[in-house]
């Protein structure tokens, strides 16, 4: 009769029978082969997972798939040490785990984050949630206006001018620059971003304006993904593989090649490199010697006959 090893149960304490046969090769027979067991994880089991996870949040870049190191580096420069761990849950989707619910808080509530001009999207993580990239339809950006009078910089005129604000950023609020204001508003994703809008001032007078978006999501025709165009769509570009045989290029002619005069032409040895030396360009001194001597008898001539030398030198 086979020999049975009796292992009890840390948490019910109840003896556990494996067979010796299989024990001797780490396999327990009760495990998955093709059959179901009826085996249940009770909220018991997952509640230290639960707990760890707690102060974290699922965030992915709207339009990118940024790899990991870059956005480790860019949580740890914004949140410095409250970050605990940065983890990759799928393509493009991570989980950043703080280190306590407190900070958790404050990084929800402190508004938009953005990442290359692209917003990334953030939201509590939840151990009853399968997370992935949703379907959004609505999405923040920022825009700048130009030509626009700085009395009407206020954010009541902003608001009222923009249409779907959210907030100006700080610079504009304080008045610290004073080159173009500048507002996160919100966009739709299928809508038309014109490049001018306009509105009436205080004496009914149209003013127009250049908008400029400082990101506009782009949305694949093929297959729905956004920040690339159908034309460079990987769906679209996977092709078929075809073994194409090689073409052999055809031998050149070896037999020798004996011109007029008896000469044979080489068909093979080594190529020479004709260089050209820089010309050196030889100047008689002799000759300027004596055109300084001209002069200096020129000037002498001069001077004995009443003029000034001085002028000939300014």
């Amino acid at each position: 009769m086979d020999r049975v090893l009796m292992i009890l149960s840390e948490e019910e304490e109840q003896p556990v029978a494996w067979s010796s046969g299989e024990s001797s090769k780490g396999v327990n027979p009760n495990l998955n082969q093709g059959r179901k067991l009826g085996v249940k994880i009770e909220p018991k089991d997952i509640a230290n997972e639960i707990n760890f996870w707690q102060p974290s949040i699922v965030c992915y870049v709207v339009g990118a798939n940024p790899p990991i190191n870059i956005l480790d580096g860019f949580v740890r420069r914004l949140w410095k040490e409250n970050v605990d761990k940065v983890g990759v849950l799928s393509r493009g989707v991570f989980i950043i785990r703080f280190r306590n619910l407190e900070f958790l808080d404050r990084v929800l509530k402190g508004g938009y984050l953005f990442l290359g001009k692209k917003p990334l999207l953030m939201k509590p993580w939840s151990s009853v949630d399968d997370f992935t990239k949703e379907d959004i339809t609505v999405v923040p950006t920022w825009i700048q206006l130009g030509g626009l009078d700085i009395k009407y910089w206020g954010e009541k005129s902003l608001f009222k001018i923009v249409g779907r604000p959210i907030q100006v950023d700080n610079i504009t609020k304080y008045r610290d620059r004073l080159y173009y204001p500048r507002i996160l508003i919100e966009i739709s994703m299928d809508q038309q971003f014109p490049a001018t809008i306009s509105f009436l001032n205080e004496f009914d007078q149209e003013i127009d304006l250049q908008v400029e978006y400082e990101w506009i999501p782009i949305i694949c025709k093929s297959c729905s993904g956004i920040g690339h165009e159908a034309q460079v769509c990987r769906k679209n570009n996977q092709g078929t593989q075809v073994w194409v045989p090689k073409q052999l290029k055809p031998k050149p002619n070896m037999e020798p090649v004996v011109d007029e005069e008896g000469f044979q032409r080489a068909n093979k040895g080594v190529r020479g490199t004709i260089v050209f030396a820089p010309t050196t360009v030889m100047a008689n001194q002799f000759a300027i010697l004596t055109e300084e001597q001209e002069e200096e008898r020129a000037s002498r001539l001069t001077t004995e006959e009443g003029g000034d030398p001085s002028a000939r030198h300014g």
